[in-house]
């Protein structure tokens, strides 16, 4: 299990994007925990809440993800 400042942005972005094509619908809460499994991380801390988190931002910002009503979906090329 590698400590979040070891996972790059890009990692973190594509482990995001795979988690959402398996759960369509999936609550930010619940992405952001199962992201945190993935990694291996048992906890959602705060360094690793914000890896997350910034990553996230990051897609949304990109049109790669969207948040509506506290659901997460794929952009429009997902």
């Amino acid at each position: 299990m590698r400590d979040p400042e070891y996972i790059c942005e890009e990692e973190l972005q594509l482990a995001i994007i795979l988690i959402i094509k398996k759960a369509v619908g999936i609550e930010k809460e619940a992405l952001f925990t199962e992201t945190a499994r993935l990694f291996g991380w048992g906890r959602n801390g705060e360094r690793v809440e914000n890896a997350i988190l910034k990553a996230f931002k990051n897609l949304i910002k990109r049109g790669d993800v969207s948040l509506n009503e506290n659901k997460v979906s794929l952009g429009n090329d997902g």
